[in-house]
C-alpha cells in the first residue's frame, strides 16, 4: 500500500531541484493553511513560522488557501481542506495514512506537509522540522535549533507513519503539552488538547472494578457481586464476580455513563483490581476450567460489555489487563474487535529484552499466545525502579530489544511506565522520555545513537563522561548477564558493585568539571544524584551515610523531587535519613 501511494505521488510531479526556503535573511515563501484551520493546523503553521525564524532569521508569512496560489509555498493540510493542495492534484490515501501518518512532498517549487487529521498535519510540520531541518526538543526547557543562513530542501516524496497507534512514555517530564506534541506522543496523561491535535484518552485508566461497583455502595446489600474466597464473599483482597448477570448489567450501565461524561475519551477500562483474589464461586470456577486460565473469565465478561457498548458507540474501545493472575491467555475465548488487551509483564527481568532472557521465557510465551489470538494487543511495560526512583536502571538495550519484539508481534500500543510523581526528577527522566518517544515512533532506530544524540545536545561539553557512565553500567549488564527487576535494592544489584560506583563517581566529577560555569552544570548535578543516592543506600559507616544524606537531601529539595519511592511522600524518606 505504501509503495503504491509513493508511485501515485511521484506521478503528480516532484521538484526538479532543491527548494530554497530562505537565503541571506530573505525568502519568497509563505505558509499556506486552510481558510478555516483546525486549532492543531493553526498551531502547526505558527510552530513552522517560529522555528524557521529561529533557524534562518526569516519570518515566513502565514496565509489562507484563498486564492489557491501554491507557488513557492509550504502547504499544510490535505486535498479536502486546503484548496492549494487540491489544485496540485496530489492524492492522499486515507487508509494508508490513518489518523497520524503524514506526507512530506515537494512538488515543483512547493513543499506539501499534511495528513488526513489535524494531528497528522501538525506531526508533518514537526517531522519536517526535526528530520529535515534538524530541530530538537530534548526537554520542556531544552530546545536545540540549528542556525542556517540558507535553508534548502532536497526533492522528497515521503510517507511517514508511526509504528504504534498509542505511544506513552509515562514520566512526569513527558507530560508537558508542547514537548509531547513536538515529539509526536499521544498518551492519555499528556497535557494534550485540541490545539495539539488531541490524544488517545482513557477513562478511567486502569484497575477499575471498584470504580464500576464501589463496595461501600453495593456490598452490604449485594455481597454476591464480589469474589467468593474460601467460601465467603469478600471485598478485601477480592475482585468482582464476573458470572453474575447483574454485575454485567451494572458494568454496561457504568461504561455508558462514562462515555456520556467523557466523550473525549476513546478507551474505557474494565480491568481487575491491582491484587489477586479471583472469584472462586462455582460458576466462575466452571468458566476458568473451560478456558484453562483465569484470564478467560475476565475476557468473557469484558467481551460481553464490549458487545453491548459497541451497539451504541462503535468507535469506543474497552480495555482490560493481562496482568498477574490474568497474564496467561485463555484457551477458547477471543477478544472482541472493540477490546484492547493490555499485557503487563511485571515479573520480567529488565536487564534483557522480553525475547532474550531465560527469566522472561514464560512472559514471552504468554506474549506470543496473546499475539496469536488478537490484533489489538497493547503493552504496559515497566522501566524504572519503583522502590528507588533515583537509582540507576540500565535498561536501554532491553528497551531496544523489547520494543522491536513488540512491533514484530503486531502490538498496537505501548505504555512505558516510568516515574510519575509530582515534580519528576527520577533517574535520567528527560533522557528516557525522549529516547522512548523516538523508539515508539520508529523502533528500528538504534537506541545508542539516540542516547548519544540526546547526551550531546543536553549536556554539552560534559557529554563524553556522561555517555561513558551510561555505557559503563550497560556494558557490565551485558557482559555479566545481570538480571534485575523493578523493586531491587541498590545493595543487591551487580551493576552497582563498589568498583563500578567508584568509576561512575569519577566520571561525574569529570562531567561537573567540564560543565563548570555553564548552564549544563545543574543538569549534570541532577544526573549525578543517581550515584549519590546509590552511595547513600550502600553506606557502611555513619560518616559515609551522613555525607551522602546531606548531598541527597539538598538535591531532592533543590530539584523539587516529591517521591523517591512510588506512592511514598519524600518527607518519609528524608525523615528516614535524618533530614
Amino acid at each position: 500500500m505504501i509503495m503504491a501511494l509513493l508511485v501515485a505521488l511521484n506521478a503528480a510531479g516532484v521538484a526538479a531541484g532543491p527548494l530554497t526556503l530562505a537565503a541571506d535573511g530573505k525568502s519568497d515563501y509563505a505558509i499556506i493553511i486552510p481558510s478555516r484551520p483546525a486549532p492543531a493546523e493553526a498551531r502547526a503553521a505558527r510552530e513552522l513560522q517560529t522555528s524557521l525564524y529561529t533557524v534562518t532569521g526569516v519570518s515566513l508569512p502565514i496565509r489562507s488557501d484563498h486564492p489557491p496560489n501554491p507557488s513557492k509555498a509550504i502547504l499544510l493540510g490535505n486535498p479536502q481542506n486546503n484548496v492549494a493542495i487540491r489544485s496540485l492534484r496530489i492524492p492522499f490515501d486515507a487508509k494508508a495514512l490513518g489518523d497520524e501518518g503524514y506526507v512530506m512532498r515537494t512538488v515543483f517549487d512547493t513543499l506539501v506537509l499534511g495528513g488526513m487529521t489535524p494531528r497528522a498535519t501538525m506531526y508533518a510540520a514537526y517531522g519536517f522540522l526535526e528530520d529535515v531541518v534538524g530541530c530538537r526538543w530534548y526537554g520542556a526547557e531544552a530546545t536545540v535549533m540549528p542556525k542556517r543562513r540558507t535553508l534548502t530542501v532536497t526533492p522528497m516524496s515521503s510517507i511517514v507513519t508511526p509504528a504504534f497507534e498509542y505511544r506513552e512514555p509515562f514520566y512526569t517530564e513527558a507530560w508537558d503539552k508542547d514537548w509531547a506534541a513536538r515529539n509526536r506522543c499521544n498518551g492519555t496523561f499528556m497535557q494534550l488538547d485540541e490545539e495539539t491535535g488531541g490524544k488517545i484518552g482513557y477513562h478511567p485508566f486502569v484497575h477499575t472494578f471498584w470504580a464500576i461497583l464501589p463496595p461501600d455502595q453495593y456490598f452490604a446489600q449485594h455481597p454476591e457481586y464480589y469474589s467468593e474466597l474460601d467460601g465467603v464473599r469478600k471485598v478485601e483482597g477480592g475482585q468482582l464476580c464476573l458470572t453474575n448477570p447483574e454485575v454485567l448489567r451494572l458494568t454496561v450501565e457504568c461504561v455508558r455513563r462514562w462515555i456520556r461524561e467523557h466523550p473525549e475519551a476513546r478507551i474505557f477500562s474494565v480491568s481487575q483490581n491491582d491484587w489477586y483474589g479471583c472469584c472462586q464461586c462455582a460458576e466462575c470456577k466452571k468458566v476458568i476450567e473451560e478456558e484453562g486460565a483465569q484470564s478467560g473469565l475476565v475476557l468473557r465478561f469484558v467481551n460481553a460489555v464490549a458487545e453491548q457498548v459497541c451497539k451504541d458507540h462503535p468507535e469506543k474501545l474497552i480495555d482490560t489487563l493481562a496482568y498477574q493472575w490474568t497474564e496467561q491467555p485463555p484457551a477458547k475465548v477471543r477478544p472482541h474487535t472493540n477490546v484492547r488487551v493490555r499485557m503487563a509483564p511485571i515479573g520480567n527481568c529488565f536487564g534483557h529484552p522480553i525475547d532474550g532472557c531465560e527469566r522472561n521465557k514464560k512472559p514471552f510465551e504468554n506474549l506470543l499466545a496473546w499475539a496469536k489470538i488478537t490484533d489489538n494487543l497493547y503493552i504496559w511495560h515497566y522501566n524504572t525502579n519503583f522502590a528507588h526512583y533515583l537509582a540507576p536502571f540500565p535498561d536501554f538495550d532491553e528497551l531496544q530489544g523489547s520494543t522491536r519484539a513488540y512491533k514484530k508481534l503486531g502490538v498496537k500500543g505501548i505504555f512505558y511506565e516510568g516515574a510519575y510523581p509530582r515534580g519528576g526528577g527520577s533517574e535520567f527522566a528527560e533522557l528516557r522520555s525522549w529516547v522512548l518517544a523516538k523508539l515508539l515512533w520508529d523502533p528500528s532506530r538504534d537506541v545508542w545513537k539516540l542516547v548519544d544524540e540526546f547526551v550531546n545536545g543536553y549536556y554539552g561539553k560534559a557529554a563524553r563522561p556522561i555517555r561513558d557512565y551510561l555505557r559503563l553500567l550497560h556494558d557490565v549488564v551485558k557482559k555479566e548477564n545481570i538480571h534485575f527487576g523493578i523493586y531491587d535494592h541498590p545493595k543487591n544489584l551487580g551493576y552497582l558493585r563498589k568498583d563500578l560506583v567508584d568509576k561512575a563517581e569519577a566520571l561525574f566529577a569529570e562531567a561537573e568539571r567540564l560543565a563548570a560555569g555553564r548552564p549544563e552544570l545543574e543538569r549534570v548535578q541532577k544526573a549525578r544524584l543517581a550515584i549519590d543516592y546509590t552511595r547513600l543506600a550502600q553506606a557502611e559507616t555513619p560518616e559515609e551515610r551522613a555525607k551522602y544524606a546531606d548531598v541527597v537531601a539538598e538535591k531532592i529539595r533543590r530539584f523539587g523531587i516529591h517521591e523517591v519511592r512510588e506512592g511514598q511522600p519524600v518527607e518519609h524518606f528524608l525523615q528516614s535519613i535524618g533530614k
